[in-house]
């Protein structure tokens, strides 16, 4: 990603918050997205316009390497009409934290020959999804709703082609959960 992202990132924020003024999620959908934050730089406009507009969803979010954001970027990104939680993961001081929830969620047993160690990406990318899913699950509490159809996202997904919403739920790809009446079907995270 270029050096200047943070002020892409910006300006992007500047733009989806202008166009998003007056959106009120639906309270249906969740969206649970994780990644790094440089990629929202050039996906945020598009998640919006073909996944939150559509879908009416809430975002849950976990990001990593906002570090380096001013915290006006920061809250400016926070406080979008569809952003309901938004955290961002530290590297310095959640490293270890990372291989301890590996070790503790997934550890693919089977793998452990083959690649003793997961890439660090990896271990990142799954603890995002979890953490963007409890905050998911804490907003719910708290709020006394339960969300319909739950799909977990990365920042790096090609949002600017045109996309069938459906695939955005789908059970096998990115949906954590779909509640249908009273019965409902769960993925792993």
């Amino acid at each position: 990603m270029d050096a200047d992202w943070p002020e892409r990132l910006r300006d992007t924020i500047q733009r989806v918050g202008a166009v998003s003024v007056g959106f009120v999620p639906s309270g249906a959908v969740a969206v649970v997205l994780s990644g790094s934050t440089d990629k929202l730089a050039a996906t945020l406009e598009s998640l919006y316009e073909r996944v939150v507009v559509p879908s009416g969803a809430r975002v849950f979010a976990v990001l990593s390497g906002g570090g380096s954001l001013p915290d006006e970027t920061r809250q400016a990104l926070a406080s979008l009409p569809f952003i309901s939680a938004l955290q961002f993961a530290d590297a310095a001081t959640d490293a270890e934290s990372v291989r301890h929830d590996h070790a503790e969620h997934f550890p693919y047993p089977a793998r452990k020959k083959k690649e003793p160690a997961p890439h660090a990406n990896l271990l990142w990318m799954w603890k995002g999804v979890r953490d963007a899913n409890a905050l998911r699950e804490t907003y719910e509490a708290t709020a006394g709703t339960t969300h319909r159809v739950v799909a977990r996202l990365r920042t790096d997904m090609e949002f600017d082609r045109a996309h069938d919403l459906a695939a955005y739920v789908d059970l096998e790809k990115y949906a954590l959960y779909v509640q249908i009446g009273r019965a409902s079907c769960r993925e792993r995270v």
